[in-house]
């Protein structure tokens, strides 16, 4: 990656820090790493069923 003109990267995939790690110690060359941390999730919301909204004492809509 140096030798195509990269000196810096971010990782954007998580916060896996292997390589990051290999090239702060000076065992390969290559460019710095910034991490983006853990990822973030999307939330799905799934309503309830029409059994268990009577279940839980909502009437049907």
């Amino acid at each position: 990656m140096l030798a195509m003109g990269f000196t810096t990267v971010r990782d954007m995939c998580g916060s896996h820090n292997g390589l990051k790690n290999v090239i702060d110690a000076g065992l390969i060359e290559g460019p710095r790493v910034y991490l983006a941390g853990a990822r973030l999730g999307q939330v799905i919301f799934i309503p309830p069923s029409v059994s268990q909204m009577r279940f839980a004492g909502f009437s049907q809509p």
